[in-house]
């Protein structure tokens, strides 16, 4: 069946935006791994008071060498890859969806964001993110698993062992430990996120005249502002989606697991991590949303709007 002009842009839209945000969040997980391991180390420890930074850094590589600091790396890139690629792919559409227009093959992000209200952006940021972490649940889970084996002593060899071991084990409910507070987690995140986003994006270019390389260094900046805004204000269910990835074979429920960090750690306890999550956050989605609308514009540019 021959599709029509409109669904060949729409398909055409949809793979881009695919390609660009799968491509995009690979690279910046490669580069930002070592954020993740720390703050999967410090959240997962039951030391008090919790290492710091520079104490979990210099375990990690005691313990595997500089290598550590890359472990869960694979998963990470797939988790990743699949899950940018899904979410920016979904993004646009539900954009156009939300706001009852029609979804063109010009319609570019920014550009929807400067036509819709607040809760619109807000709605569909948090609704594509849900969709997309339950797709990758059992990937977030090996990624973190394989993040904390320095403190663990279980080792995974590699991606299928790991599914393997984990369903054998644990069964399915391992495989999806902590989706619920992970969902808790991005749904607000990736709704705050994509509204400040487009915000300061907005806000930057109206102060002055942006074009070129001017426009990637709005996109970095914005990137980076609302990456750490959002996930200081998201971080405590963050806490509580590793300790039940870490601690599953246990059966720790939510409620127990949050009694535990407030007994250990006080309000505090949900805080663990924060500056590397948050460090992580601002320079990941710095450079991956650059990326991306450097090669949306490319693909435009070379394969036609």
């Amino acid at each position: 069946m021959k599709l029509s002009v409109e669904d060949e842009k729409l398909v055409q839209a949809v793979v881009k935006d695919f390609v660009a945000g799968g491509v995009s969040g690979a690279i910046s997980t490669v580069l930002f791994q070592p954020f993740d391991v720390v703050k999967t180390y410090m959240q997962g420890s039951k030391q008090w008071p919790p290492p710091g930074i520079r104490d979990s850094i210099r375990h990690i590589f005691a313990c595997q060498g500089v290598t550590g600091l890359w472990a869960g790396t694979t998963p990470a890139i797939i988790r990743v890859g699949l899950g940018s690629g899904l979410y920016f792919a979904m993004l646009n559409p539900i954009l156009s969806f939300l706001s009852v227009g029609n979804f063109t093959s010009s319609s570019t992000t920014e550009n929807l964001h400067k036509q819709l209200p607040v809760y619109i952006v807000l709605a569909a940021g948090a609704f594509t993110r849900c969709a997309t972490t339950a797709v990758v649940s059992p990937i977030t889970v090996l990624k973190t698993r394989m993040e904390y084996q320095t403190v663990s002593g279980i080792s995974y060899p590699n991606v299928l062992k790991a599914i393997e071991h984990i369903s054998r084990t644990e069964g399915l409910k391992g495989l999806y430990s902590g989706l619920l507070p992970t969902i808790l987690r991005d749904a607000p995140y990736s709704g705050l996120y994509l509204l400040l986003y487009s915000t300061t994006q907005r806000t930057i270019s109206e102060l002055q005249d942006v074009n070129g390389t001017a426009q990637m260094q709005v996109n970095f900046l914005a990137g980076a502002v609302s990456g750490a805004t959002a996930t200081i204000v998201t971080h405590p269910p963050d806490v509580i989606r590793a300790k039940l990835q870490l601690e599953s074979a246990e059966h720790a429920g939510i409620f127990s697991i949050v009694h535990q960090v407030y007994k250990w750690n006080g309000v505090r306890g949900f805080f663990n991590g924060v500056v590397p999550r948050a460090g992580r956050r601002a320079l990941y989605q710095a450079f991956s949303w650059t990326v991306y609308e450097e090669l949306i514009q490319w693909f435009q540019n070379i394969i036609g709007k």
